[in-house]
């Protein structure tokens, strides 16, 4: 939340990107730094979900949904890019990043569900 304060204000405080470069952002590039913030919030989830898996002993399932977020980002992101328009590659971004969250979520709730399995097959 500190976060998206700090780059609001930068946007557009008087004495952010308007007052050092003396023009205004145009709605294009505010558009794309909030879908790229989202989605960006989406990575980190889906990294930290990551991390809880890892620590768990479970390395298999999030290295591949890395492998499939990227391709959904890149795959998503290129068309969009080149049959819509530049700024939509942006979009892949979101999509992979959601994905990524997701199916890591799914990892980690499918492990609880088993825990007295892996705590059992621990000793």
């Amino acid at each position: 939340m500190v976060i998206f304060v700090i780059i609001h204000q930068l946007m557009f405080a008087s004495w952010g990107y308007k007052g050092q470069f003396h023009e205004e952002l145009e709605i294009l590039s505010v558009k794309v730094t909030l879908y790229g913030g989202i989605g960006y919030f989406f990575l980190a989830w889906g990294m930290l979900n990551t991390l809880y898996l890892f620590t768990l002993g479970q390395t298999e399932q999030p290295l591949k949904g890395i492998i499939y977020a990227i391709v959904i980002n890149i795959t998503i992101g290129f068309i969009l890019s080149r049959f819509v328009s530049f700024e939509y590659s942006v979009v892949g971004m979101l999509a992979g990043a959601l994905f990524f969250m997701f199916y890591t979520l799914k990892h980690i709730f499918g492990f609880f569900k088993k825990l007295d399995y892996h705590y059992y097959a621990s000793f």
